[in-house]
């Protein structure tokens, strides 16, 4: 239960997640007490903004009663602790916030990695095979692999969240206040910004094993044998007449 209770509750971040140069920007949503704000859910697509009537009325048909209902239960929970006198903390601690941006970034590390590690690897396949066949420029084969990368994050964003979960990083432990501080939502949207930078340079490493020459071989062994098969239709053809 508490784990759906975290894949609910997750979902209710206002995360946008859009790509232009291979660049990321994030928009950080709201950060509950033990419940992870990081969901698989969230890496493909743009978000409904549930501070709207229509957003949050979107965001609650997609879920089934159980769902409506153990999320209805965490922020009944959530807003009695907020308001309770007990809720009342001082601000976070710097080390409190190292906690908040670890816990939130964490994930966007292995986020960062498959996501270059994939386009790069497709996009030299493409560039190699397809793109010489169709005659499509180096650049093209990228915004191939790209789309590939992007589709196979759909299913591959549920691994890393698992193997995340398996490392034993422990959600901060703050009050609802500190949740709702300036200063946590700066930590947990840096944190994310930071990791998914280091996740991606660490994806580049299959740029090591590239090698210009033999991708360039690849082409003119392609481009040459449709050139043979060219030349035969065309002699087939002249012979015809």
């Amino acid at each position: 239960m508490a784990s759906r209770a975290a894949k609910v509750a997750s979902r209710t971040l206002n995360y946008v997640h859009t790509k232009k140069c291979r660049s990321h920007t994030f928009h950080s949503g709201l950060l509950l007490r033990n419940i992870s704000p990081v969901s698989s859910q969230n890496l493909r697509r743009v978000h409904w903004d549930v501070r709207t009537t229509a957003g949050a009325k979107d965001f609650i048909y997609t879920l089934d009663n159980e769902e409506r209902e153990q999320l209805l239960l965490e922020l009944q929970r959530f807003e009695e602790a907020r308001k309770s006198p007990e809720s009342a903390s001082p601000v976070p601690s710097w080390s409190q916030l190292r906690k908040v941006a670890l816990y939130n970034g964490l994930p966007f590390i292995g986020f960062g990695i498959l996501d270059n590690v994939i386009m790069i690897t497709a996009g030299e396949y493409i560039d190699a095979t397809f793109g010489a066949m169709l005659g499509i420029s180096t650049m093209a084969a990228a915004a191939l692999g790209n789309m590939v990368s992007d589709v196979a994050g759909v299913g591959t964003a549920g691994i890393v969240e698992n193997a995340v979960s398996k490392l034993g990083v422990k959600p901060p432990n703050i009050t609802p206040s500190q949740a709702d501080h300036r200063s946590t939502r700066i930590a947990s949207a840096l944190g994310r910004a930071l990791c998914v930078v280091i996740g991606c340079f660490i994806g580049m490493f299959p740029l090591y094993f590239y090698d210009e020459e033999e991708i360039q071989h690849a082409k003119e062994e392609v481009l040459g044998r449709e050139c043979v098969h060219h030349d035969k239709d065309k002699d087939q053809h002249q012979h015809s007449e």
